[in-house]
């Protein structure tokens, strides 16, 4: 019995009667020696997306920014499929020299074949990686390897394919840790301590163990010295200084919340951010570029001098990216969008309600013609906040917008409130019919309430038409009051536009002949 390793392809053969024979039911393939063999190929659990596409995509392509196409290398590289297990190297192997193998079994790395002796079995093999894969420093003396025969076919296969070793050779220059440090000035310092150090504020790749690393800092030049695994030494990386006051948490969200005012017009509403300065600055700008601009010199600094931290470039009335000025560096980082519309229909989560949205206030505004901007003024929600946001944003856009919260139905509309727009959540599909259902029994409900109207109206008008001769002026003064009462109730459920035309032309002419009873009452006085 063989204990199946996920991730691994496992190739195998029978023993019948002392010869080797594979079987018709299980794939079949040939070794380097011509040997068939069976094979099979137990899947990784929870893996989304076949290492095929990983590796076919195009590294040059220009449409590609420079972030996704090291994190498609990166992702490559390091989620890359296990080798074949067990092996089965055979013969002399003085062919293979200069080859990539992978180590599978603790510590991992990949390794290149520099010798073999075919006297002793022995292969001497160079550690070109940690047990992380990070590329050792080839500058520096690396420990060469010894293994036999057996410790190759147990422990080791083949890295990947003649193109696979390629790609892993062309990349290997540049990949590497990198690492994000701040310089924090001491106040405490004196002539034993140094009025500066640096301090680690990101490591990526992000799944690597830090701890793993030894990172030695050079306070006197304020940079990274070098960067040793614990094991393995030295290590290749690259090492970016960031400002004191840049605060923006790294790998973390932002969270967008906006609307179109009109066409060309984007309207920035409402961010969260994890940030932890004291403040920051943000500007909008339209574009139709399509690459972003990660120029420090494109951000400047806002009307009080401070350096512009955060930018929302808007392409096609939407987010195209939102870029960040650490100082020495202008990084794109990760960002949600969520925008709403006039009229749309969402779901609040506290209080479990469905709500309309009746305005969007302008808040910060963009278009690629500025001259648009002049017809637009800044404004507020109109009713009184009700909640707040508790997560971290800026002052200037508290994100307040006007809905009108539904009842089951029964009554239509209730009130309008205002809320923070980030209360608000898109629907889903079934909530959408849930929205369907209740806007049509708020029609009923209208309608219901429309024709009851209609005939405490038509009830006053014919008592008045039928007692028009013996009824005293009060008493005609009074129907005309209930006349105008019922008038200005159906009136507003008109504005809602629940009901269809058949109730509109009724309370057309009812409205005609109270206009005229209400004349002929006050032509009596």
């Amino acid at each position: 019995e063989y204990k199946l390793t996920p991730g691994f392809k496992y190739n195998f053969r029978f023993i019948v009667k002392g010869d080797p024979i594979t079987d018709v039911k299980y794939p079949r393939a040939h070794s380097s020696l011509g040997k068939a063999y069976n094979y099979i190929c137990i899947p990784r659990p929870n893996e989304h997306e076949p290492l095929s596409l990983i590796r076919n995509v195009s590294f040059t392509d220009p449409k590609i920014t420079e972030e996704a196409r090291r994190k498609a290398e990166e992702k490559y590289f390091l989620d890359k499929a296990k080798p074949s297990r067990p092996a089965s190297f055979q013969g002399d192997l003085k062919i293979y020299i200069g080859r990539l193998f992978y180590k599978y079994t603790s510590p991992q790395g990949v390794f290149q074949l520099k010798k073999w002796s075919k006297a002793s079995n022995e292969a001497t093999l160079k550690r070109l990686t940690d047990s992380n894969k990070i590329p050792l420093e080839t500058s520096r003396h690396i420990p060469q390897e010894f293994v036999f025969l057996h410790e190759l076919n147990e422990n080791y296969n083949f890295y990947g394919t003649v193109e696979d070793e390629k790609l892993f050779r062309q990349s290997q220059m540049k990949r590497g840790l990198k690492i994000k440090y701040k310089v924090i000035i001491d106040p405490s310092a004196s002539a034993r301590r140094p009025n500066s150090y640096c301090e680690t504020v990101l490591v990526e790749p992000d799944n690597i163990p830090i701890q793993d690393y030894v990172i030695e800092y050079d306070n006197a030049k304020k940079n990274i010295k070098s960067v040793s695994h614990g094991v393995f030494g030295p290590v290749r990386f690259t090492q970016e200084k960031i400002d004191v006051e840049s605060g923006f948490t790294p790998r973390s969200l932002v969270e967008i919340y906006s609307s179109i005012v009109d066409v060309g017009v984007y309207n920035l509403l409402h961010m969260h951010i994890e940030d932890v300065s004291e403040s920051a600055t943000i500007d909008v700008i339209t574009t139709s570029d399509s690459a972003p601009h990660l120029t420090k010199a494109s951000f400047g600094k806002d009307s009080s001098g401070k350096p512009l931290r955060y930018k929302v470039l808007i392409k096609e009335n939407k987010v195209h990216a939102v870029l960040y000025n650490a100082g020495s560096i202008i990084e794109s980082i990760k960002y949600q969008e969520l925008q709403f519309s006039l009229g749309e229909h969402v779901f609040l989560e506290d209080s479990q309600t469905f709500a309309k949205i009746v305005s969007l206030p302008k808040t910060l505004l963009s278009a690629s013609d500025p001259s648009e901007l002049r017809k637009h003024q800044k404004e507020q929600a109109e009713s009184a906040p009700n909640g707040a946001c508790a997560k971290r944003g800026f002052a200037d856009l508290p994100g307040y917008i006007d809905v009108e919260i539904l009842s089951d139905g029964s009554t239509g509309s209730e009130f309008t409130i205002s809320i923070p727009i980030c209360s608000c959540k898109k629907l889903t599909a079934e909530q959408k019919k849930q929205i369907e259902i209740i806007l049509q029994q708020s029609v009923e409900t209208a309608k219901v309430q429309a024709y009851n109207i209609i005939n405490s109206m038509k009830e006053e008008i014919e008592k008045y038409e039928k007692q028009k001769a013996s009824l005293m002026l009060e008493e005609k003064e009074e129907i005309m009051k209930l006349l105008t009462q019922h008038e200005a109730k159906l009136s507003e459920l008109s504005e809602t536009q629940l009901y269809g035309e058949d109730v509109q032309v009724v309370f057309k002419a009812l409205c005609e002949r109270c206009l005229l009873y209400t004349s002929d009452a006050a032509d009596e006085r």
